[in-house]
């Protein structure tokens, strides 16, 4: 599915090499989305920091049949998990930059600024772009984990396909993903490990982008009487 892009050979798949993508964490972002495990009631927090896990998870999955392998689902929108992952990135530096909510001294640290240095280089390889400043993983995971909620997931067996198309609803919902995770950044005081494993701010974000799936179709359903 990776091996047309221009960031498959930047990912590395050995331990300790010096690839600049290590594919436990392409395993970790696609496990986000896992709908044989996660739900509207039940999120990942607890995989946050655990890649090592998740290359285990991976291997007994691994051994089952295609058709009980959820691995073999998610593979199939591999290209657009981590496109997303990246949009969210760069969109949420947008936000950050133009509401200034990137000035916001939160917590007990005075000086730390939400969104990183505005002049470092951050380079978005799966989108192949680069951009000033970045976004913590510990915001990025939960606000990715929340596009679960626009997954149909093995209707029919063995596919995954999204109920709204992913740009309008990343339109619909980023201004609220970036200020809610900032809410919850700042109670934990700064820390943003702490806010990727918090089951509050996945909930949060799945609750804001079911919210968004619903409007999408809302607005279509309105499209189409017009």
């Amino acid at each position: 599915m990776l091996e047309d892009k221009s960031y498959a050979d930047k990912i590395g798949y050995k331990m300790n090499g010096r690839a600049e993508i290590d594919v436990k964490l392409v395993l970790a972002y696609m496990t986000l989305f896992d709908c044989s495990v996660y739900n509207a009631n039940a999120h990942p927090a607890k995989q946050f920091g655990r890649k090592e896990e998740i290359v285990r998870q991976y291997a007994q999955q691994a051994k089952k049949d295609s058709s009980e392998n959820p691995f073999h689902i998610l593979i199939t929108k591999a290209v657009d998990i981590l496109e997303l992952r990246d949009q969210l990135e760069k969109r949420a530096l947008d936000f950050v930059r133009e509401s200034r909510l990137g000035n916001v001294k939160a917590g007990k640290k005075p000086g730390r600024r939400i969104g990183g240095s505005k002049s470092r280089n951050n380079h978005l390889l799966f989108l192949g772009e680069v951009v000033k400043g970045g976004i913590s993983l510990g915001w990025i995971m939960p606000m990715l984990a929340g596009f679960r909620a626009n997954v149909s997931w093995n209707d029919p067996k063995g596919t995954f396909s999204w109920k709204v198309p992913l740009p309008e609803l990343l339109d619909r919902t980023i201004e609220r993903l970036v200020t809610g995770i900032k809410e919850i950044y700042q109670r934990e005081n700064e820390r943003a490990e702490y806010v990727g494993r918090d089951p509050g701010a996945y909930r949060q974000c799945y609750d804001t982008v079911a919210m968004g799936v619903l409007e999408c179709q809302v607005a279509q359903g309105q499209k189409n009487r017009a």
